[in-house]
């Protein structure tokens, strides 16, 4: 009876150690099927794609202000290439927002964009864009009648030129006066067009030729309408420009972020599943010793993983921010293109215009002095009051008055020319590539581009140059990265004004290149991390923080080096040094 209990009560504890031994082998069993489902969960394919989407959305808003932009220059076939590129907005913003767009709420899928802040975000976006699209359409509707208007304009102005010699005059001055505002559309440019008009329209109704007063009136009709939408259009293209864009920024770090957790998550299970199956495999022998070693090495390989993660993740920003930075610049390369193209066809027009005014007066003069010589007493006595106008001509010295003035403007032209050469020259595409450049041209180029910040902030420049030898670079590059130097040391000089040096020299196997200013130097505390992304001394929302970032990089990537030296209250010194091989 006693073996027969203790029996019964043997199988009754390996019984219930096979039911508790079977739970707990299916407990571990579906343990490793969820750790193995979590770790399966993520949709990377689609991740990605979703976040180059809104990329695309980040370029093509960067394109069409870049076309809207070349638009304003009377560019026929951009309103097309802007329609194209608003197509495509419109076509990316229905694969990406669609989902948000049509039902207002999150998807089921966790790798769609919608979920948390983002839908929120997704509905700001369209919002901004709907007022940036009605500003577009004010902005083409103006373009569109300010051409026609001009085209109009310059039909009457043709017109008026075969009425006479002196209209032809009057006709061509007005002419290169309107072109000039529809280039700058500045306050003094319009004063000039609208004085220019004035003084025509007074001359006219001098006239007893009722023709030519209606038409000069008529053409004062178009001119005044220029005058008038000129400034809303280009008001409607800053408000356009202007228009804030950080909202798809907002939405792609949002996304970012959450996608980002959805990994870190995945990637605790990925470990965890890892250390659950040796866990598995090894608890019968050592379970104690191998959970506390297990745990060690858990800890460690996400501490490891997390900074490789955040270091990753910092150089891929960086990255990102440069490629924008040099996308930009591209852009830019092609609007000043076309723009020193539109200008140079004129600007060549104009000059041979004045050099054969100028020369054309001179004869004129010279026959009009003799012919008042030779005729002074017979047209004394028949006319006496043309005679005094013609002594009055000559005692002024009109002819000479007029020479040196059209001297004057063909002085202006050159420097035009210059201008517009160095633009080109500072921003040409195909020299984005290493080419062998003279780096002191190469500085008063850029000096040239930013004469206007100079002189807003009242530098002098001073420049000592060596005798270099030509360097291998990227031109574009180290042009920007010598303007980003110049504009810091102008926007660091006191509101009086100030000094700048810009040296050159060859020491040993580099050029050196120096530029000083005696502003307000750097902060002690900044000046280690000078160079480190979102780092300025300027205030909050004058300054990214980025130019001196991404012209370090660019100086490293040509084998050169660029150091600084600043005392707080006395200036600061850039070096910029580059390999001569």
């Amino acid at each position: 009876m006693q073996q027969y209990g203790f029996g019964r009560l043997m199988r009754g504890v390996v019984g219930s150690s096979l039911v508790w031994g079977g739970l707990l082998a299916a407990a571990a069993v579906a343990v490793l099927v969820f750790l193995l489902s979590q770790v399966q969960a993520v949709n990377w394919r689609e991740h990605y794609e979703m976040r180059d989407a809104i990329r695309e959305l980040q370029e093509l808003d960067m394109q069409l202000n870049v076309r809207l932009l070349m638009a304003r220059q009377d560019l026929p076939q951009e309103e097309h290439a802007i329609a194209g590129v608003q197509a495509r907005i419109r076509e990316t913003e229905d694969r990406v927002f669609g989902d948000i767009k049509a039902s207002g709420t999150s998807p089921a899928d966790p790798a769609r964009l919608g979920h948390g802040d983002e839908a929120a975000l997704v509905l700001e976006y369209y919002g901004a864009k709907s007022k940036k699209q009605e500003l577009i359409e004010q902005f083409l509707s103006l373009n569109t009648t300010l051409k026609d208007t001009v085209d109009q304009a310059v039909f009457e102005l043709n017109r008026l030129s075969g009425h006479s010699a002196a209209m032809e005059t009057q006709a061509n001055a007005l002419r290169l006066l309107l072109f000039l505002y529809l280039h700058d559309g500045s306050e003094d440019s319009a004063k000039k067009l609208q004085d220019r008009l004035d003084g025509l329209l007074q001359d006219s109704a001098a006239r007893a030729d009722s023709d030519t007063f209606k038409l000069v009136e008529a053409l004062g009709t178009n001119i005044l309408y220029i005058l008038q939408q000129l400034p809303n259009r280009d008001a409607a293209l800053l408000g356009i420009v202007n228009a804030p864009t950080s909202t798809l920024s907002d939405i792609l770090n949002a996304y970012t972020q959450r996608y980002s957790d959805i990994f870190r998550r995945a990637e605790t299970y990925r470990l965890a599943l890892i250390a659950y199956a040796a866990m598995l495999l090894l608890v019968l022998l050592v379970l104690a010793l191998r959970l506390r070693h297990s745990y060690a090495t858990l800890e460690h390989q996400v501490g490891e993983r997390t900074q490789q993660l955040a270091k990753a993740y910092d150089e891929l920003k960086q990255s990102q921010l440069q490629m924008m930075q040099t996308e930009k610049m591209a852009s830019l390369g092609q609007m000043v293109a076309g723009v020193a193209h539109e200008i140079n066809t004129p600007l060549g027009f104009s000059r041979s215009n004045v050099e054969i005014v100028r020369e054309r007066l001179g004869e004129m003069g010279q026959v009009f002095d003799r012919f008042v010589e030779v005729t002074a007493d017979t047209l004394a006595a028949t006319d006496p009051e043309t005679a005094h106008h013609a002594r009055q001509l000559q005692e002024e010295h009109c002819r000479e008055e007029m020479e040196e003035l059209l001297l004057a403007t063909g002085e202006g032209l050159n420097q035009i020319s210059e201008l517009v050469k160095s633009l080109r020259d500072f921003s040409r595409l195909d020299r984005s590539k290493n080419d062998r450049v003279d780096l002191n041209k190469g500085i008063d180029d850029v000096l040239r581009i930013a004469n206007n910040t100079l002189r807003k902030r009242n530098a002098q420049v001073h420049r000592d140059y060596a005798e270099l030898p030509l360097v291998e670079c990227a031109p574009s590059q180290i042009n920007q990265v010598l303007l980003n130097l110049i504009v810091n040391a102008a926007q660091a000089l006191p509101e009086q004004g100030g000094n700048i040096a810009i040296g050159t020299r060859v020491n040993g196997r580099f050029i050196e290149i120096t530029v000083e200013d005696d502003g307000h130097g750097i902060p002690a505390d900044l000046l280690p991390r000078i160079f480190d992304p979102f780092v300025t001394t300027k205030e909050i929302g004058k300054g990214t923080g980025l130019g001196l970032s991404i012209a370090y990089q660019i100086v490293q990537d040509h084998g050169g080096a660029l150091t600084v030296e600043s005392t707080p209250g006395t200036g600061t010194c850039f070096t910029l040094s580059l390999p001569v091989t």
